[in-house]
């Protein structure tokens, strides 16, 4: 066991390194995807080619991890969103709830074209990342990417009001 672990760590490191944001996240996906394989020891004479078999677990906890960043991402927004709206103090000058939706509703039209329709896609209409992507002919990543980007312009402007 010991063995494939040593002979296939790099490949996979390296496929899941070019997938994700960081070496940290690299690391931490690594970890489960040999940790899964460890646990189905007892089936491993079954998988005639470990390499493929690696390769697709690495790929599949890439696909679950970028949708539990994007959840903690959004997640995220809406409490800092929750957060500037109900702890907004009454005396003059600063924002009141309404102004800050509107504020939002500014910051999101001045994002770049195909950055604002993803985030509208997503947010407003409720699409899932697959719909958008066939709804504007882009793969999945491009639109994960698009409103990740999304999120942290209008986090950072967001930042600066407070």
């Amino acid at each position: 066991m010991e063995n494939l672990v040593k002979r296939y760590y790099n490949k996979v490191y390296t496929y899941v390194l070019s997938k994700v944001e960081s070496e940290v996240q690299a690391k931490d996906i690594i970890q489960d995807v040999f940790l899964n394989f460890l646990k189905v020891n007892s089936r491993i004479e079954e998988i005639k080619n470990p390499d493929a078999y690696l390769m697709s677990m690495a790929k599949n906890a890439i696909i679950k991890n970028s949708k539990t960043i994007k959840t903690i991402e959004i997640s995220t927004l809406h409490d800092s969103m929750d957060h500037l709206t109900s702890n907004i103090p009454s005396f003059e000058g600063k924002f009141e709830a309404k102004d800050l939706h509107e504020k939002l509703e500014e910051f999101v039209t001045q994002l770049p074209n195909r950055q604002r329709e993803v985030f509208e896609l997503s947010r407003k209409k409720g699409l899932s990342h697959h719909e958008i992507a066939e709804k504007l002919n882009l793969s999945s990543h491009t639109v994960n990417n698009h409103l990740v980007q999304a999120l942290k312009t209008i986090r950072k402007r967001y930042t600066v009001l407070i």
